[in-house]
């Protein structure tokens, strides 16, 4: 099965996400609604410019092992948020 349809299956297509580093190292998509995108999307601007990382923490569950070797999750609730100095890998 081809990602779009995946995501078009799972009713995610244009719902927000955001790639995270697992303790482990391991890159993965989380998808959430719009409600708890909101609590981390500010925390998102200048991560980079900044030197700074935020770490989530979410309850949700893998809805997939993934596609180009990046598991994908839905975050029913975004727990806590919090940023702090470090590198941020993701990359535009």
């Amino acid at each position: 099965m081809g990602y779009y349809k995946f995501l078009k299956e799972q009713n995610l297509v244009g719902k927000p996400f955001f790639k995270l580093e697992t303790d482990s190292g391991e890159i993965i998509n989380v998808f959430t609604n719009r409600a708890e995108y909101n609590k981390i999307e500010n925390e998102l601007k200048g991560l980079n410019r900044d030197q700074e990382e935020i770490i989530v923490l979410f309850r949700g569950e893998k809805i997939s092992k993934g596609f180009f070797n990046e598991g994908l999750y839905f975050a029913k609730k975004i727990i806590s948020v919090e940023k702090k100095k470090g590198i941020t890998h993701w990359r535009k």
